[in-house]
């Protein structure tokens, strides 16, 4: 079997009940439950974990062209330290509201997914999964003007998604080039900073399947994103050239092996990153060179090209 088709034919990860239930690419399902955690009175005693971990997380500018990296913290958006730390050590009246509607006429179907609502700041966030960016964020950013016009507080305007994305449509575009408003937080980064706060006990709350649940249907969807950006990058590279591969089972999930020669490369795909191990053959003997080298689509492609063109 070819490298492509060895691909094609990786295991697919574990199913979540999420997925069971085929919701894990609708939108409000999740923006439900991620709302049941943002809320600090519920049954999984995290109080307000969530909220901090999101204001804590780095974003990305949606105008990609003229900020190719990110910036920041949410929190950093605050000018004054001062402030920033006042509003992390007191989060209060945490009010948590998904679908909110921009219009009061029923044939206006624009909604804000999750509309988070504190003494001292306000969350805006539009909730991306599958769909392209094309929402009208200059709606929901008059609505919350308009909603807060007689108080006194910090606006954090948001698209959550699970990858980079980029604005679709040229009215977005437009108004994102006049606008630095609305940043770009990736999933993954927020759980980790989740994760890295979580009370020793959470593991016992019954809540903690629910949470479980969600990243690792999250965790699923990178999996299957890098595997078919693996393959695109794949197809681009060796489409007409024969490449000795197979597909080795283990405990952690197995790996891609491919072997040219002396020359052999395991590939892994796990949640978060793409690692390769370069192996040389000497006196009959593999020896380990590059041990789980953390690397990107590109490198792989390099490496394997390099070492598949030896005669």
């Amino acid at each position: 079997m070819n490298l492509i088709e060895n691909i094609k034919n990786l295991p697919e990860p574990k199913k979540t009940y999420l997925e069971v239930l085929e919701v894990h690419n609708k939108e409000v399902p999740i923006a439900n439950l991620l709302a049941f955690f943002f809320r600090d009175k519920e049954i999984h005693g995290l109080k307000d974990l969530f909220i901090k971990s999101l204001l804590k997380t780095k974003f990305y500018e949606l105008d990609v062209k003229n900020h190719p990296n990110s910036t920041g913290t949410l929190i950093s958006l605050v000018s004054s330290e001062k402030e920033q730390e006042a509003i992390l050590n007191s989060i209060s009246n945490i009010k948590v509201k998904t679908e909110v509607k921009t219009s009061k006429d029923i044939n206006d179907n624009k909604r804000i997914d999750i509309l988070i609502d504190t003494d001292r700041f306000v969350i805006c966030i539009e909730f991306k999964i599958n769909h392209k960016l094309n929402n009208p964020l200059e709606t929901y950013q008059n609505h919350i003007v308009n909603t807060y016009k007689n108080f006194t507080k910090h606006f954090f305007y948001i698209v959550l998604t699970p990858v980079k994305k980029e604005a679709d449509i040229p009215n977005i575009k437009n108004y994102l080039e006049k606008n630095e408003i609305f940043k770009q937080v990736v999933f993954s980064h927020f759980i980790k900073n989740i994760q890295n706060e979580f009370p020793q006990n959470f593991k016992e709350n019954s809540s903690f399947q629910y949470y479980n649940d969600f990243v690792q249907t999250v965790q699923n969807r990178e999996i299957r994103h890098k595997r078919r950006l693996l393959l695109e990058k794949v197809n681009q590279s060796f489409l007409n050239k024969k490449i000795d591969s197979a597909y080795r089972n283990n405990s952690k999930g197995g790996f891609i092996q491919v072997n040219k020669h002396n020359y052999l490369f395991k590939i892994r795909i796990e949640n978060k990153k793409f690692q390769i191990e370069k192996w040389i053959t000497k006196k009959d003997k593999s020896i380990l060179e590059t041990p789980d080298l953390d690397t990107n689509f590109d490198e792989i492609i390099r490496i394997i090209s390099n070492y598949t063109q030896i005669k």
